[in-house]
């Protein structure tokens, strides 16, 4: 309730629109020190940012290619 975001947010930019989460307090799987969560808010805006579509270029095979191995390579 108090603070800059909510406990939801903090936990994987949860919103409870349906986010499952899992509570423990066993010690063996805790993790001994707090890291700051990471900054959901801007990640649209920076993405619109990023990419500024261009009529003028033609996609070929290498670049559907380039594609999904990056696409592969992030889904960790």
């Amino acid at each position: 309730m108090n603070g800059d975001r909510s406990h939801p947010a903090e936990m994987a930019g949860g919103d409870l629109d349906g986010d499952t989460f899992w509570v423990s307090q066993e010690p063996k799987i805790l993790f001994k020190n707090n890291e700051e969560p990471f900054d959901y808010r801007n990640q649209a805006m920076e993405d619109a940012e990023q990419i500024e579509p261009d009529a003028n270029v033609v996609y070929g095979i290498n670049d559907v290619c380039k594609f999904f191995v990056e696409y592969i390579e992030a889904d960790k």
